[in-house]
């Protein structure tokens, strides 16, 4: 039988305040990597691949999986394991577009599909491939990118998270959208920042921009009450990328909101740069942070960021 990795975030928001999501105890076939931080979990990833592991399962958030997914490659070349998600974040974007595997005996499921010879699902989707320029860092794979007001509220997002604590998700989305509208936070967000973005082969034109986003997601992101499925997303082609890019400062911006967040915008907001569309390749230059699956990181300093496609991963299913 294969041999399984179990990669373990217990700083995940549902790890916190759960029981972990964990393997039997006989199951002498899983290898359980404790990624309490990125140096064990790079050294966990080289075990397991030096123990000839085939499937990896990571029971963690959106962080978590994109992690494991960008550094996979890197240790394993090819052929690359499969990969499983135990979601176990706030809003677990990925296992929600691959499918996850859910339960408390997930593993337990898995393990019992391989003894008896039972194929597991397999679905390859599209991830984001982020590039720095000359290797500044290294490279970022994931599902889901934002900039401006998109980075701007995670990092609000993250301050009020570390206060409050996760418990308190509610009081969390009250706070972050106060001061993302009053005060210091809502004037920087409002007038946007300095971004030049190349889509495919048209180049870029440094302008101010109040948001941007960019994902290999299909379909709506999230569901949200009163509105339904948020998918902020519109425009034809042939792309894989699925990119959002709204000008600063914004033009009836209360008035644009529902239909921005359906992907069904009126005449008038096409006419106001409010703009969607695909692509397969984007060139962001920025000099504020990004964020990729729900973490920030910094821009590209000698140059802009390369945002492509790749798809060579295979996520299993039950």
């Amino acid at each position: 039988m294969s041999r399984i990795a179990l990669v373990r975030n217990p700083k995940s928001t549902r790890n916190l305040n759960s029981a972990p999501v964990s393997a039997p105890a006989a199951a002498d076939d899983v290898l359980t990597i404790q990624a309490t931080t990125l140096e064990t979990l790079w050294q966990g990833l080289h075990g397991a691949r030096e123990a000839g592991v085939s499937l990896v399962l990571v029971d963690g958030g959106d962080g978590t999986v994109r992690e494991v997914l960008s550094r996979l490659p890197e240790i394993w070349g090819a052929p690359l394991p499969g990969v499983g998600i135990l979601p176990r974040g706030n809003t677990n974007l990925i296992a929600r577009a691959v499918g996850g595997l859910t339960g408390s005996d997930a593993v337990e499921r898995v393990l019992q599909c391989l003894r008896e010879g039972r194929r597991l699902g397999r679905r390859s989707h599209p991830m984001l491939r982020v590039d720095y320029p000359a290797g500044e860092r290294p490279r970022l794979r994931g599902f889901m990118m934002g900039w401006g007001a998109y980075a701007a509220g995670t990092r609000i997002a993250h301050e009020e998270m570390t206060t409050r604590g996760p418990a308190q998700v509610a009081l969390t989305i009250a706070s972050v959208l106060r001061r993302a509208t009053l005060g210091a936070d809502g004037k920087a967000i409002r007038r946007g920042v300095a971004a030049a973005i190349g889509f495919d082969a048209a180049p870029g034109q440094e302008r101010a921009r109040l948001v941007g986003a960019a994902t290999t997601i299909e379909g709506p992101l999230i569901q949200v009450p009163l509105i339904g499925g948020l998918n902020p997303f519109w425009g034809s082609g042939t792309g894989r990328i699925r990119w959002l890019d709204i000008a600063a400062p914004a033009r009836r911006l209360l008035l644009a909101a529902p239909f921005l967040a359906r992907g069904r915008p009126q005449r008038w907001m096409t006419a106001s740069d409010y703009a969607s569309g695909r692509a397969e390749r984007i060139e962001l230059a920025l000099n504020t942070p990004f964020v990729v699956d729900g973490d920030l990181f910094p821009a590209g300093v000698s140059g802009p960021v390369t945002v492509s496609v790749e798809d060579r991963v295979e996520f299993v299913t039950l």
